[in-house]
């Protein structure tokens, strides 16, 4: 029985199965490319509108408590908290925040972290996929997921802002889970009659918890900060007062326009400063 012949035929079909096979997964590759940037250009696309829109939203922290958002074309956001503390996220990715004393510092609000996480998918650092809800079950919803797998690409989105902010954010949010265990989930939530959501999950050891989630919006009014609150000197508290109470005003003047009158007792004198020499927001 004569081999020799035999040898070089299998050569030639395993050589046409590897290039097969090499073809198919290079076909494959551009095809999921494809699908990622079409994905990410829709949900680029939703935040766009909602940074147009005005959007007001109410992002969820925890079972009893959350952080009202309110967006301007401007991609800067005004936020209150459910205690009444509130917060100016400003563009260049740094938070003017009247707590118990006034403070600047880098933070990033839900609409700008779906933004920094489409980066991601961009860099091929996190994948992005579309669940459709062919049976109803979730009433017609798309949700568009990304995944972000790994300390190196977890931490890379917080580090286009700020290295330490980075360490910081990191350890706040997995002190407890090892490097190879970190893992974050962003979903994006379109519906059918412009319902638009989004949420905001770590994985640790395959527990899924929330950091943040909102479900529906409000279109609200545009507006505009001042010149004055890109300054990061905080020496004049007067100076940040004055600055907040305009805000405040010019917020509550146009929901009232709009028929949204939170409260008939509101004024512009809501921001001021304790004898203890903090700076406190006082809804009425």
């Amino acid at each position: 029985m004569n081999t020799n012949k035999k040898i070089p035929i299998m050569l030639i079909i395993i050589s046409m199965a590897v290039s097969l096979f090499a073809i198919a997964f290079v076909i494959y590759s551009r095809i999921e490319r494809n699908l990622d940037y079409e994905y990410a250009t829709k949900v680029q696309s939703l935040i766009d509108k909602a940074y147009n829109s005005n959007i007001y939203i109410q992002a969820k922290v925890s079972e009893d408590d959350f952080i009202a958002f309110l967006y301007n074309k401007n991609k800067e956001a005004f936020s209150q908290s459910k205690s009444g503390g509130i917060a100016v996220y400003r563009k260049d990715n740094k938070m003017v925040s009247f707590g118990e004393e006034l403070v600047i510092t880098y933070s990033i609000s839900p609409l700008k972290m779906i933004e920094l996480a489409l980066e991601l998918v961009a860099e091929n650092k996190a994948d992005i996929k579309k669940i459709d809800d062919n049976l109803g079950v979730m009433g017609n919803l798309t949700i568009y997921e990304i995944n972000i797998l790994g300390d190196k690409n977890v931490r890379s989105l917080y580090s286009k802002i700020d290295p330490h902010y980075a360490e910081d954010m990191m350890t706040l949010l997995y002190q407890y889970a090892s490097k190879s265990n970190r893992k974050m989930r962003l979903g994006i939530v379109e519906g059918t009659n412009n319902e638009f959501g989004a949420y905001c999950h770590i994985i640790i050891n395959n527990e899924i918890l929330t950091v943040w989630k909102f479900d529906g919006y409000l279109e609200m009014f545009d507006w505009q900060l001042d010149g004055r609150w890109y300054n990061d000197d905080t020496t004049d508290t007067d100076v940040w007062v004055e600055l907040a109470n305009e805000l405040v005003y010019e917020i509550e003047q146009k929901s009232k326009n709009m028929g949204l009158i939170l409260d008939e007792d509101t004024s512009n004198e809501n921001v001021h400063i304790h004898e203890d020499g903090e700076i406190h927001f006082e809804p009425h």
